[in-house]
């Protein structure tokens, strides 16, 4: 209340006690009704100008909040829970401290003090396409870099997928780098953990989507480049890959990654995660699944289009580096520096052998379905995309091959 409303309702009352106006007069210039002004003339009376005062002027609210609660609320905003958002500090209140507070208190004190909020809110955007209602019929992924662990002083990628219709977190892993590895890591965890999705949303990252090179004489008559390593693992899943391009589509697709990606930094924080081996222990014994517990919805329509992985489909197959048809030369192939050994009856073998690496590192060579030659682990490094040596008498057009870096 204004220090000068008592003062002019004092006036207005000895107008009235002196007899120079009535009281049902007076009663817009005090501001109360009729019944109000009755009773305050009568404590004027009795008390003076203290009757013009409140009763509860001065004291202090019963639910009010103790100035050392508000100062242990500033404390904890610039030091251990600097990034949790409002309402995450004051769960942690509730939690840790067994203090019951509502966010908007939180936020009332945070902003008093300068502290600004962790995030600005945005309107809810639709997803780049048509909604999907059951589980699997669109999945989303992506890798982040981010300087997870501060303590660090490095960056890192994060791989998460996340189902559409629930916000479930399906798969998510630290990897020093963003690589083609990581993208057949998740695909393989979430086939093997959850069956096939109907569709991946994902951006154009040179790794996802083919971008603006020579093309090879194949390629030009087909009209379309070559998928990438990881566009070839969707493809032999049967999975529909969808890229994001317009701003609209972007700013749904981080917005899905944006819950996720707030509470990992808050669950790394508040359990002192600080190194890359640690933070994937604390992905897999605690945050996947606290996460979905708090956040994941359940889907709109009955069922899933989860699709269960095909008889005779090898998924580590699907799930790893392809080098295409190498040459057959005695009795072996070799790809790079490393020479694969092939069964005897098969030296002769050419063009249609398939080598992959899958993803512990190790080397199969594939004759139609069968296993034809095998090879110890190797360092998981990306697959160069090289111009083949040309022939003579033939085509100006270059043609492409996959080859092991040599080191």
């Amino acid at each position: 209340m204004d220090k000068r409303i008592p003062i002019k309702r004092w006036q207005v009352m000895k107008k009235v006690i002196d007899g120079r106006t009535t009281l049902r007069a007076a009663c817009p210039e005090l501001g109360l009704s009729y019944r109000q002004a009755l009773r305050m003339k009568k404590t004027v009376i009795a008390n003076g100008v203290r009757g013009c005062i409140h009763g509860n002027t001065g004291r202090r609210p019963s639910n009010a909040l103790s100035d050392q609660f508000r100062t242990l609320v500033v404390d904890l905003s610039r030091t251990s829970a600097a990034t949790l958002n409002d309402s995450r500090l004051a769960e942690m209140l509730r939690q840790e401290h067994g203090i019951r507070i509502s966010r908007e208190s939180v936020r009332k004190i945070r902003r008093g003090h300068d502290i600004a909020a962790l995030k600005t809110r945005r309107s809810v955007l639709q997803p780049p396409g048509s909604v999907q209602h059951r589980e699997g019929q669109c999945m989303f992924w992506d890798g982040m870099l981010h300087q997870w662990f501060p303590s660090a002083g490095y960056a890192c990628c994060l791989i998460a997928a996340i189902d559409d219709a629930s916000g479930r977190c399906l798969a998510a892993r630290f990897f020093p780098f963003e690589e083609s590895a990581v993208y057949l890591w998740a695909l393989q965890h979430v086939v093997k953990t959850h069956g096939i999705p109907q569709q991946v949303i994902q951006d154009s990252s040179p790794l996802l989507k083919p971008g603006d090179r020579d093309l090879s004489l194949e390629e030009q008559l087909r009209g379309a480049a070559d998928p990438t390593q990881v566009g070839k693992a969707v493809q032999a899943l049967g999975i529909q890959p969808v890229f994001v391009t317009t701003r609209r589509q972007k700013r749904y697709f981080e917005r899905v990654f944006e819950q996720l990606h707030i509470s990992l930094i808050e669950g790394l924080g508040a359990h002192g995660i600080d190194d890359l081996n640690a933070g994937n222990r604390f992905l897999d014994d605690y945050f996947i699944e606290h996460f979905n517990r708090h956040n994941a919805l359940s889907a709109g329509a009955a069922g899933s289009a989860w699709r269960a992985p095909g008889h005779g489909l090898d998924i580590e197959r699907a799930c790893s580096f392809c080098y295409g048809t190498a040459q057959v030369i005695s009795g072996a192939v070799r790809v790079g520096n490393v020479t694969i050994p092939l069964k005897k009856q098969l030296t002769g073998a050419r063009g249609l052998l398939e080598v992959r690496q899958l993803l512990d590192g190790s080397w199969r060579v594939y004759k139609d379905a069968a296993v034809v030659g095998r090879h110890a682990s190797t360092p998981l490094l990306e697959p160069l995309r090289t111009k083949s040596a040309a022939k003579r008498s033939t085509t100006r057009a270059a043609s492409y091959i996959w080859e092991y870096p040599s080191g």
